[in-house]
């Protein structure tokens, strides 16, 4: 953003400035006192303004905005007017959740959002990824055979765990990486019967455990079940029929909705700016 506006002072918005840590999310401001006691520079940190605001034009033409967070941008690009929950399974997953108040919660992260509002956030280590894991071992399988493109595959295991359905007692623990609260846990395969060792319902059994993960993370966050909508996105569930499905069946009280463009937070940053823009 400073690039682009020609600018050498960088100004942060809460969204980004809470990211880099020692930052105190109800004032709004890196906390000074607790840096300069640390022994840290404190000229070393920028300016926060809460407001999204004009920092410079890009070569005389369109005004360059303060930048903000990528988790804040993709809620806003995905829910804006449709919802106040997202589930998003990219690489990673996770699910957001815009309140009014700040509140400290456990096993939950809680972030600034936009406009004095705040994102209450659950977020797995492993989400799309998971997949990786399976497809890599079933490439090890084929490569003794045939070659078969990743692309391909994943959509073979899709097709194959939607025909299959669910095994109730085959259960996928997707936390290959741990948690950010436990970092030492680890995955599981459980509930193996000679029936459900297959492909499809091995292929169901860890598009379910990632999806669980993220319903876990719901059940955490306060009157989240007063909401009658919820948004996704993530190039996971939008390109697998599989996933769409076990997060319906998770969240099957709330209208579960499609973001309408891919890159959510590219899009909502975008938005964002131009609607400030347009208030000046």
């Amino acid at each position: 953003a400073m690039r682009l506006a020609e600018t050498e002072e960088p100004v942060l918005h809460p969204s980004m400035a809470q990211s880099i840590g020692c930052f105190d999310m109800l004032t709004g401001l890196f906390d000074l006192k607790k840096l300069a006691e640390a022994g840290i520079d404190i000229t070393l940190f920028p300016q926060v303004n809460d407001r999204v605001i004009s920092i410079g034009q890009y070569s005389g033409g369109p005004q360059i905005f303060t930048a903000i967070g990528d988790n804040q941008a993709s809620v806003y690009g995905a829910c804006r007017g449709r919802s106040k929950l997202l589930a998003n399974i990219g690489t990673g997953s996770q699910i957001s959740m815009i309140s009014d108040e700040y509140r400290e919660l456990s096993g939950l992260e809680t972030r600034p959002y936009l406009d004095g509002e705040f994102l209450i956030s659950g977020n797995s280590l492993c989400g799309g990824s998971s997949f990786d894991i399976l497809t890599g071992l079933v490439n090890e399988v084929i490569d003794l055979f045939v070659s078969v493109p990743q692309e391909q595959l994943l959509k073979i295991l899709d097709e194959l765990a939607l025909k299959s359905g669910k095994d109730k007692d085959l259960k996928v623990d997707t936390r290959f990486r741990g948690t950010r609260e436990e970092p030492e846990i680890r995955g599981s395969i459980t509930g193996i019967t000679n029936e459900n060792f297959t492909l499809g319902k091995l292929s169901y059994a860890f598009a379910d455990g990632v999806c669980r993960e993220l319903h876990d993370f719901y059940t955490l966050m306060p009157d989240a079940d007063s909401l009658t909508a919820m948004s996704v996105s993530g190039n996971a569930v939008r390109n697998s029929k599989l996933y769409r499905k076990c997060l319906s069946q998770y969240f099957k009280e709330k209208e579960i909705m499609m973001s309408e463009y891919r890159e959510e937070a590219a899009y909502g940053a975008a938005l964002y700016a131009f609607e400030k823009e347009n208030t000046f």
